[in-house]
């Protein structure tokens, strides 16, 4: 979806962010802290966090491309961008003050979200929804198959690993392992891809780009994960930030929609450009562009957050004993900065 007010900054998504120096962060890797133009004060700073994922393209873009240093430098604000490989290394960094904003997955975001008491932080963006997948080996067929087996999740109390108790407990299958239940374990990506492979897992349920890998090895899905309408990745900011700083707020956001229509407008160029960032932020070898963009179809990259998917995570988190009980996330949310951007690009506003 293109937007009139950033058409001139999509001209020059490819042009690398100048100015650029190194940035380091409690349990996040190492990245470019670019300035702004010298002013009479120290400028002001925003320090945000993103995992190393490609479910987090937007955030990846926006960094490869220099679309947060551009937009936040005119603003006259430094952006420290500081990518995680743990949610919930990155959570917790929000909470403790060591970020202004991150990107987080949905339980990533309803731990910050309690653990502020319902107070610190507010969703001002969506960024990504759908891409997980239960992929599962050629020998089974159906949830029937699954009793006896092991199946892998990135986490405990990852979106995915609250997603397939949830389905479990609906295929009538216990998540207590045995001969009648299913025995969850936590793997990471390669490690599932490797296992599965070797036959000691059945399954693995994956965000993307594992998925996809899974799948153009032979194994394939069942047909479980909650799809395109589930939120993915969320923007979010400190309440105390969004408050004190809102030109920096509203430079971030314009960011946000930059590197999403950027995506919409450019999946090949955008897929590539995701996957070197990820590639040179974990020193891994960068994906094939085939991979890449069979992955990338699997995610809808929307500046919608998606509330009622992010209610249903809290709902099915509180029912497996994950979160507590609240039927109430107002005020995790405050889109009236983002809805300004898209009433003036003639978009309608999200509610």
């Amino acid at each position: 979806m293109r937007r009139t007010i950033i058409a001139a900054a999509l001209a020059a998504l490819t042009l690398a962010a100048a100015g650029c120096t190194t940035a380091a962060a409690p349990g996040a890797a190492d990245l470019r802290a670019v300035a702004p133009q010298p002013s009479a004060g120290p400028p002001l700073q925003l320090r945000l966090g993103f995992l190393a994922s490609i479910t987090q393209a937007p955030a990846l873009i926006g960094a490869r491309n220099g679309i947060f240093a551009a937009d936040l430098r005119a603003a006259g604000v430094t952006v420290r961008l500081m990518p995680f490989t743990s949610p919930a290394a990155e959570s917790a960094a929000l909470t403790a003050g060591e970020l202004d904003a991150a990107y987080l997955d949905p339980a990533a975001l309803l731990t910050a979200w309690q653990m502020t008491a319902g107070t610190g932080i507010a969703v001002i963006s969506g960024a990504a929804a759908g891409g997980d997948q239960l992929i599962v080996s050629p020998a089974i067929t159906g949830s029937a198959d699954l009793p006896g087996r092991i199946i892998a999740v990135p986490a405990v109390t990852s979106p995915q690993d609250i997603a397939l108790r949830t389905w479990l407990t609906g295929q009538h299958i216990p998540a207590t392992g045995g001969t009648s239940g299913v025995t969850i374990t936590a793997m990471t990506g390669p490690q599932a891809i490797t296992a599965l492979a070797a036959g000691t897992i059945a399954g693995a349920w994956e965000p993307q780009p594992y998925a996809t890998q899974m799948t153009l090895a032979g194994d394939h899905a069942l047909p479980a994960a909650p799809g395109a309408a589930s939120a993915t990745a969320c923007l979010a900011i400190t309440r105390a930030y969004l408050t004190t700083h809102p030109a920096a707020v509203t430079a971030l956001l314009t960011g946000q929609i930059q590197a999403n229509d950027y995506i919409s407008a450019h999946p090949a160029a955008a897929a590539t450009a995701a996957t070197t960032e990820l590639a040179a932020l974990t020193g891994t070898a960068p994906l094939p562009p085939a991979t890449a963009a069979a992955a990338f179809a699997q995610i809808t990259f929307t500046d919608n957050p998606l509330t009622t998917s992010i209610t249903a995570d809290a709902q099915q988190g509180a029912a497996l004993g994950i979160f507590r009980p609240d039927g109430n996330l107002t005020t995790l949310y405050d889109l009236g900065p983002l809805n300004v951007l898209l009433r003036d690009a003639g978009q309608q506003p999200i509610t």
